[in-house]
């Protein structure tokens, strides 16, 4: 039995994974690779491998297909592992694997791919005396190697092209299910994220501007494009991440971590996604507004590679992530952020930035461990988080109270009497996320968790009716 290694048992692409990790590391060194693919795919795969070579351990095996191999070993069967990816990879990954008789792979010369994989296949049958072989694969460019082989197992086709190959050859068994791409995007893209976008409505909310249609389309404008902006930002921070993500047990599902979505396709979705969020951004809003759009980008871009590794300085940038988005709405709408609401934001966003990584860390210790992996927090820092945690969200608090004693306010609201409630119900708020934390109950966002939180949905609801009362000026 020959298997193919490239989609079939593993769903991804080595070379791909490869190139974006030069890209990565090396971005000088990527380029200066590229004259070699006038030599050909299968030099320019050699001059990769010797460059770079991907966590072999961590990559995403088909289990079907593995466990298809395993058996077929087990019964005597010899297991041949045929790739087009190059040699020095196909050996680690044998050696890490143990499950194959001989490899066949591209050589730096050869790329063992089609009809030259065929080729290959015919050669090493001959040498062995073998008359009949079957071969696993997952791409139009096996059918050369299908029409000979005895045995014809698909991994995990799309319906379009078990059709295809139904019609030159018979299936002998469909190994896997077929994941739809666009469904993996959609996941990809975590629209269940975009809540936190709403916060650039509040400064039409805070400036009572909401009966301007112009205005309410601006700021709908805005939320759209930061929709976008944000789902780019994920898909690269998610191809940064790649590897350590494979290593969790939560985020190797993930559609690029998994392989449900191709490693290519996330710069690729990525840029498209930016640039309609900047056109959109430049098409109907201020310029002030795009430009905070591409600064929310860059600083995001900044933050996955750089400053999330860096203790303190990831939440307060976090914060002023989440801060931005305010005066990306006040450009929108063409209204400014006032200092007490900006102070406001920071304090309450560095505490729940901070209750994100205490509940990081707690369950770092109940896995008896003592450093996060791509984070710049050890387990002895836990009880700095917390309480530097706890006193950002009752200072936010504060200057909440402060604002509502200051003639800004007071020209504003009918009545700020509702407005002291406010401060009640975020203390509490503040106090129960941190609860959750302490209890290891928090297993995501703060924000998105609230979504979540029945509690924290009701608190919503009366923070609405609140601020509505001193608006209009329900009296005493």
């Amino acid at each position: 039995m020959f298997v193919d290694l490239d989609g079939t048992l593993i769903q991804t692409d080595l070379l791909h994974e490869a190139i974006l990790a030069l890209l990565w590391r090396s971005p000088g060194k990527m380029l200066g690779l590229l004259p070699e693919l006038r030599r050909g795919r299968a030099a320019f795969k050699r001059a990769v491998s010797r460059h770079i070579t991907p966590d072999l351990a961590a990559l995403p095996y088909r289990t079907d297909v593995l466990d298809f191999v395993r058996s077929r070993r087990d019964q005597g069967g010899k297991i041949i592992l045929a790739t087009a990816s190059d040699a020095e990879w196909a050996v680690r990954i044998s050696e890490e694997l143990g499950l194959f008789d001989h490899i066949l792979a591209s050589d730096g010369v050869r790329n063992c791919k089609g009809p030259e994989k065929l080729a290959q296949i015919r050669e090493h049958c001959r040498q062995e005396g073998a008359t009949r072989f079957d071969y696993i694969g997952d791409s139009l460019s096996d059918l050369p190697v299908w029409r000979e082989a005895e045995g014809v197992y698909l991994a995990g086709p799309s319906p379009a092209m078990l059709r295809r190959v139904a019609r030159e050859v018979t299936p002998t068994a469909i190994l896997g299910t077929h994941q739809a791409p666009w469904a993996a995007l959609a996941r990809a893209l975590r629209p269940h994220q975009w809540v936190k976008n709403l916060l650039v409505f509040v400064p039409l909310v805070a400036s009572q501007g909401w009966g301007e249609p112009r205005l309410i389309f601006a700021a709908f404008v805005c939320l759209l494009c930061f929709c976008l902006c944000a789902s780019a930002v994920y898909l690269l921070n998610d191809l940064v991440d790649l590897q350590s993500d494979r290593r969790h047990p939560v985020k190797q599902h993930r559609p690029l971590a998994s392989g449900a979505l191709p490693v290519w396709s996330g710069p690729v979705f990525a840029a498209g996604l930016l640039g309609i969020a900047v056109a959109l951004s430049m098409l109907f809003l201020p310029p002030l507004t795009a430009l905070w759009l591409v600064l929310y980008f860059g600083g995001n871009c900044l933050y996955s590679l750089v400053i999330k590794r860096v203790a303190m300085l990831d939440v307060l940038t976090l914060a002023a992530l989440y801060t931005s988005r305010l005066f990306a709405g006040a450009s929108a709408v063409e209204v400014e952020v006032s200092e007490w609401l900006a102070a406001f934001s920071m304090f309450l966003f560095t505490s729940l930035a901070f209750a994100k990584r205490y509940a990081e860390l707690d369950r770092l210790l109940r896995s008896q461990q003592e450093v996060a992996r791509g984070r710049g927090y050890r387990a002895a820092d836990i009880s700095l988080v917390e309480s530097a945690g706890l006193a950002n969200g009752y200072i936010a608090v504060l200057v909440l109270a402060l604002y509502l004693n200051s003639p800004a306010a007071k020209s504003l609201y009918r009545q700020t009497w509702s407005l002291w409630l406010v401060c009640i119900v975020l203390m509490y708020w503040i106090g129960r996320i941190w609860l959750k934390a302490k209890r290891g109950e928090l297993t995501e966002d703060p924000l998105v968790f609230a979504l979540r939180d029945r509690a924290s949905l009701w608190l919503g609801l009366v923070l609405v009716v609140l601020v509505g009362a001193a608006i209009v000026g329900i009296p005493k």
